[in-house]
């Protein structure tokens, strides 16, 4: 796999996810077991919208290279171990179903992938 095609895939993630928790917050909160007030909408929107500024990011960035590229390369390597991290603390507390050990799933796929096209160049 080639660091512009993982670019791509995590771009069309990040924007489902990111689309999801800005225009239904509450909807996509309840497919995950969740219930939130109007103070955790508003947090829900705001992720959201970090969540479509990395999709932007990963997109325009996908023909990236050099230090620019390990920069995107590491962030997206955070954003999706801290991810999962809250999802997996959020399903042991018991705030999410077990739904949400797919994101989990997800985020580690990413990281993975990322770790590992990153160790091939």
């Amino acid at each position: 796999m080639k660091m512009r095609t993982l670019f791509a895939a995590n771009a069309v993630v990040e924007v489902l996810f990111g689309v999801g928790f800005l225009a239904l917050p509450t909807l996509v909160l309840s497919i995950f077991g969740a219930q939130t007030d109007p103070t955790g909408t508003m947090l829900t929107r705001v992720a959201g919208g970090v969540i479509v500024s990395l999709a932007i990011i990963s997109w325009f960035g996908k023909d990236a290279a050099g230090s620019a590229q390990n920069a995107m390369v590491w962030g997206f390597i955070f954003a999706h171990l801290q991810a999962g991290f809250f999802t997996v603390l959020s399903i042991l507390g018991g705030s999410f179903n077990a739904l949400a050990w797919s994101a989990v799933v997800m985020d580690a796929v990413f990281v993975g992938l990322f770790l590992w096209v990153r160790g091939r160049k």
